[in-house]
């Protein structure tokens, strides 16, 4: 497009060389960016004063990006309290996971997660999650899973859920 300020025209590119092309992770995908995107909804939180499902409902009084190398998951670090009542959450912001045997970087996900839990006390508050671009179907199923488990804390009760349990986490 070009705009002489009163019309605008289409242009054609000279050269399919000067075609420029977004890497997902630069347009928000993935990355820092997507870190960034996920810390907006936090800091929007901050400022109202909200809490959220994964802080436990206490609001969000703290946030700090790229924690690392003192924390093994290390793209945002939430912290919410109210009170005595505190709650700390560790973010891993990843575009696509694919949380599949086979998957290398997302099995290091998975294993900087649990080490990030083997650095808990056992009198903290405190949770591991990833942020995504956007859920896939295997992605739906594992939220799912883990609403269930969270629910019910048996594992023998996962695989049906009990009457008047959504389908889904709401």
């Amino acid at each position: 497009m070009a705009d002489d300020g009163t019309t605008r025209e289409q242009v054609a590119p000279k050269d399919v060389d000067e075609v420029a092309v977004v890497s997902p992770y630069a347009g928000g995908g993935g990355g820092s960016t997507l870190g960034h995107r996920v810390a907006t909804t936090y800091l929007a939180d901050m400022l109202l004063g909200a809490g959220r499902q994964e802080t436990d409902e206490l609001p969000v009084v703290r946030l700090a990006f790229q924690t690392n190398p003192t924390e093994p998951v290390d793209d945002l670090r939430i912290e919410a309290e109210s009170g005595e009542a505190r709650v700390v959450v560790h973010v891993a912001a990843r575009r696509a996971p694919q949380f599949i045997k086979s998957h290398a970087k997302t099995a290091e996900l998975v294993g900087a997660l649990l080490d990030q839990v083997d650095t808990f006390s056992e009198d903290e508050r405190a949770y591991v999650a990833v942020a995504v671009a956007g859920m896939t179907p295997a992605q739906k199923e594992v939220q799912l899973l883990a609403y269930r488990a969270r629910r019910c804390g048996k594992l023998s009760r996962l695989s049906s859920p009990s009457p008047g349990w959504p389908e889904r986490p709401s």
